[in-house]
């Protein structure tokens, strides 16, 4: 009996000692009140620095809008410059094949220019022999004393001077073919420089804006 009194005795007592220590160890209001009051400053801390993160993401999402439209203006930019570029490239490579045609049809008005010159320079040749001949049938004709004879003579040379006269009205058309063939020679050979130019020109301003600026 007394074992069992003593045993609740020191019961109660470790009972009691427990609840004290707890009683102890448990925060006091003021100590709650300390930390709910940081709790709330770092609370606030966190929802302005989020605040801040935000804004400052809405001013990077602002500037990479900025600099995404800047890149697609380059973009057509570029590939507006590679369209021209393309138009141009087949401009001069129009022009040097215009400029090719030009050149041969010059040389086809310089073959027909000498052609004619060439018609020209024998018509006149037998025009010449024709009126020598001629002449020297009016000649015979002036000492022949046979009638008939002179008067075949006077025929001969008649016909022949007709002869001379008309290859010589031909002489002359020729050298008017001539000259105009002449003309056209001159006229494609200037128009093939032009074209030439030109293209050059369209092949150095495209060299150009293919060159880096340094």
């Amino acid at each position: 009996m007394r074992n069992t009194v003593g045993a609740l005795l020191v019961l109660l007592g470790l009972g009691a000692a427990v609840a004290t220590r707890a009683q102890d160890e448990e925060p006091s209001t003021r100590d709650l009140q300390d930390r709910a009051k940081k709790s709330l400053e770092e609370a606030k801390s966190l929802h302005e620095e989020a605040v801040r993160l935000r804004e400052e993401a809405d001013k990077k999402d602002v500037a990479a809008e900025d600099k995404r439209q800047s890149a697609l203006r380059l973009l057509a930019e570029v590939a507006s410059r590679d369209s021209r570029a393309g138009d141009e490239r087949l401009r001069a490579l129009s022009l040097r094949r215009d400029a090719d045609e030009d050149d041969l049809l010059a040389a086809s008005a310089e073959r027909s220019r000498r052609d004619h010159e060439s018609r020209a320079l024998r018509l006149r040749t037998d025009a010449r022999i024709q009126r020598e001949t001629a002449e020297s049938r009016r000649e015979a004709a002036r000492d022949e004393r046979d009638a008939t004879r002179r008067s075949r003579l006077e025929f001969q040379s008649k016909y022949l001077g007709e002869e001379a006269s008309h290859k010589e009205t031909q002489a002359e058309a020729e050298d008017e073919q001539a000259r105009a063939a002449g003309d056209r020679v001159t006229k494609l050979k200037a128009a093939a420089q032009r074209r030439r130019d030109e293209a050059d020109s369209i092949d150095r301003r495209l060299k150009e804006s293919d060159t880096p600026k340094k």
